[in-house]
């Protein structure tokens, strides 16, 4: 048996019990604290970032956004969110929150690379002093 599965089970009804995503209530409070302690990263791990082809490594240091992440897209989503099972639950938020546009892969692959953008996937990028190359 699947140790994850009693985890995403409890994702799940967390969200069946909540009447509305977009009111104040005890049963919000309770999906929001229920997706940081079943989807947030805890340990280190491995997450590719959508669009990319290199693995980046994230740590519970990135759980923050990842909350977010999967919070907003709860949130756009609620009514396709409440039309999935409990596996496919746990799936989506689990990878918007790591390797969506603002996931923590995402956001660690952009620390990673400094705020370069438009880095095709597979060209490297290599970091030099800038006196490096300048003749005297």
């Amino acid at each position: 048996m699947n140790s994850q599965l009693p985890q995403r089970n409890r994702l799940w009804e967390s969200l069946r019990a909540c009447p509305t995503l977009t009111e104040g209530s005890p049963e919000r409070d309770a999906v929001w604290l229920t997706v940081q302690a079943v989807v947030c990263t805890r340990h280190t791990a491995m997450a590719t970032p959508l669009g990319s082809t290199t693995a980046i490594v994230i740590t519970a240091d990135e759980a923050t956004d990842e909350l977010i992440s999967a919070m907003s897209w709860l949130y756009d989503n609620e009514a396709r969110a409440r039309a999935l099972d409990a596996d496919d639950l746990y799936k989506m938020l689990r990878g918007v929150a790591t390797r969506g546009a603002n996931g923590s892969a995402r956001r660690r692959q952009s620390d990673q690379l400094h705020g370069l953008t438009h880095v095709s996937p597979g060209n490297p990028v290599r970091w030099t002093h800038l006196d490096a190359g300048v003749a005297s």
